[in-house]
């Protein structure tokens, strides 16, 4: 059990090796909507993400979050996909 005033060292760990595709493919950029939930469907939650590690992102071509009406009658959620090259 962690406590709450007691280092997260998994998170910390974490933190240290890996980055967010979107945050890396999209600098700069307000967070895409990746949650449609309450009363205010189009407030921008985003709670959905892809973690990999931090070399990978010489490789990372696009991250985007999918948007559509078929998504909407799927899920809540939007999906995130991000591509990559193996070899650049």
């Amino acid at each position: 059990m962690i406590r709450k005033r007691e280092p997260s060292v998994i998170g910390s760990t974490f933190k240290a090796w890996s980055i967010s595709c979107w945050q890396a493919a999209n600098p700069n950029c307000n967070l895409a909507q990746t949650l449609r939930w309450g009363p205010d469907q189009a407030t921008p939650y985003h709670c959905d993400g892809i973690f990999v590690p931090a070399a990978w992102s010489r490789y990372l071509d696009q991250c985007k979050v999918l948007s559509s009406p078929v998504w909407e009658e799927l899920s809540d959620h939007n999906p995130v996909v991000a591509s990559f090259t193996p070899e650049k």
